[in-house]
C-alpha cells in the first residue's frame, strides 16, 4: 500500500463530509430511525449506500457504507456527550473546562434532535395528587 493510500485510510472525516452529513440529515429524517424502524430494511440500506457514496466523493476517508455508519454514530455520541457536559456545568454554576459547541456543532445537534442532550419530558401519571408519580 503506498502513502497516499494509507493516509487517505487513516484520515479523519473532514468538515465538508459532516457538514454534507447534516444537512442529508436535516433532509431525510428516516436515517435517523433505530433498530425497530417500521421503515423496510432495504430502504435504509440504500440510504446508508447514497450517503457513502457521496462522503466517498469528498477530500477524506473513503469507506463502505457500514464504516461510515459506525463512525458517524460515534461522532454524533461524542457530540451529544460534550453537549450533556456543557449543559450541566452551566446549571451548576461552573465553567466548562472543555470548548464551546460551534454553530456547525449546534446546528448537528439540532438535526439529530436535542432529546439526547436535553433528556425526556418528565410525565405525571393520573393518580391522585398525594400519590401522583412522575416518570422521567
Amino acid at each position: 500500500m503506498d502513502g497516499a493510500q494509507q493516509n487517505k485510510k487513516k484520515a479523519r472525516t473532514t468538515k465538508a463530509q459532516l457538514k454534507w452529513y447534516v444537512e442529508f440529515i436535516q433532509s431525510i429524517r428516516k436515517i435517523l430511525s433505530g433498530k425497530n424502524t417500521p421503515y423496510d430494511p432495504q430502504v435504509q440500506k440504500r440510504l446508508w449506500d447514497e450517503i457513502a457514496l457521496n462522503l466517498n466523493s469528498f477530500y477524506g476517508p473513503n469507506t463502505t457504507a457500514t464504516k461510515w455508519k459506525e463512525s458517524l454514530s460515534n461522532w454524533k455520541k461524542q457530540l451529544h456527550a460534550r453537549a450533556r457536559k456543557l449543559k450541566a456545568e452551566r446549571l451548576r454554576g461552573g465553567s466548562f473546562s472543555g470548548e464551546e459547541l460551534s454553530e456547525f456543532e449546534e446546528q448537528a445537534i439540532s438535526a439529530f434532535g436535542m432529546g439526547a442532550v436535553n433528556g425526556l419530558e418528565c410525565v405525571t401519571l393520573g393518580l391522585p395528587v398525594s400519590k401522583s408519580f412522575a416518570i422521567c
